[in-house]
């Protein structure tokens, strides 16, 4: 089976999918394995970024919805100062998406200035109601290191026993799964097309811009969870597909956002058809609006090198 890729995603900005998006090494075991503690100083919730390399501790004020963050050392003990001027956490209260943006704060007291402190502060209304929430942070550069995409939650951290470690195998695609992809609103407007002939047609057009921490993507091998849609087969085997976020659209007929989707060319032979189960697909991203004959397509295209799944 062939479907033109333009028809069908073409398809699908007709029915409105584009209007809105949206270290430190255990203790030897001496029978009863012990684990460290460490204190915040603030007693706020501490995020462990790396092997515990160093922490970020958050501090909330429920009254006023206002947030510190405080860079510190691998024990909670030193503040440590960062060049950073902001970074973004992408929270998800109730199922919402909320980015917070932690912009660095001036210290007179301490000499410290804005890319060179290890104070954040942010501010959201929502904050002065939303008792627990999921949340990831985005991207943080410390000392030379760079933590991407921290996951925790608020207030109990991400520092548990049971937590998983980090894949050697897998260490070489980065996870960018949607919940960052789709993490923010894409506004698309439609443009006439050949107003002044029979022929007319509207044409969508990519208007709101792409967030940094997106496009920071552009170029590099990632891994991305999603479901399959095939456009394109060879002998029994896909190799051309969108990767959607989820199964809304196969499913109910509901229409993804413009950056719910990723558009798919495996490498080689191509892969068996794997769809209404969640498959993992490794690659090389590429970000931004492309078009053909003045269409938009989409927003996110990938030269697939493996697949693993379903899962």
């Amino acid at each position: 089976m062939k479907i033109r890729m333009q028809a069908a995603v073409a398809a699908l900005l007709v029915l409105g999918l584009v209007l809105a998006g949206c270290g430190k090494q255990a203790a030897p075991k001496t029978g009863a394995v012990q684990k460290h503690q460490h204190v915040p100083p603030h007693h706020g919730t501490p995020v462990v970024l790396g092997n515990e390399e160093y922490h970020v501790e958050l501090v909330l004020e429920p009254a006023t919805g206002k947030c510190d963050a405080y860079v510190l050392d691998g024990e909670l003990e030193n503040f440590i100062r960062v060049q950073q001027p902001s970074f973004e956490v992408l929270a998800l209260p109730k199922g919402r998406k909320e980015i917070l943006t932690f912009k660095a704060v001036a210290n007179n007291s301490t000499g410290e200035t804005v890319g060179d402190t290890s104070q954040f502060e942010t501010q959201a209304d929502w904050l002065k109601t939303e008792k627990e929430f999921d949340a990831v942070l985005i991207n943080l550069g410390v000392r030379g290191n760079t933590y991407q995409d921290v996951k925790f939650n608020f207030p109990k951290g991400n520092d548990t026993d049971d937590k998983p470690k980090p894949s050697t195998s897998k260490i070489e695609y980065k996870e960018a799964g949607f919940d960052l992809l789709a993490c923010f609103q894409a506004t698309v407007t439609y443009d006439v097309v050949d107003a002044d002939k029979p022929g007319f047609y509207y044409a969508p057009h990519l208007i709101s811009p792409i967030p940094d921490f997106i496009t920071n993507l552009d170029g590099r091998k990632v891994a991305i969870k999603g479901f399959m849609l095939p456009l394109r087969q060879n002998q029994g085997l896909v190799t051309e597909f969108i990767l959607l976020k989820n199964q809304s659209f196969c499913c109910f007929g509901k229409p993804p956002l413009i950056n719910e989707w990723v558009h798919v060319r495996m490498k080689g032979e191509g892969v068996k058809p794997l769809m209404d189960q969640p498959v993992s697909i490794l690659g090389r991203l590429k970000v931004g609006s492309y078009n053909e004959n003045k269409t938009l397509l989409g927003m996110y295209q990938m030269d697939a090198e493996k697949i693993h799944g379903p899962e």
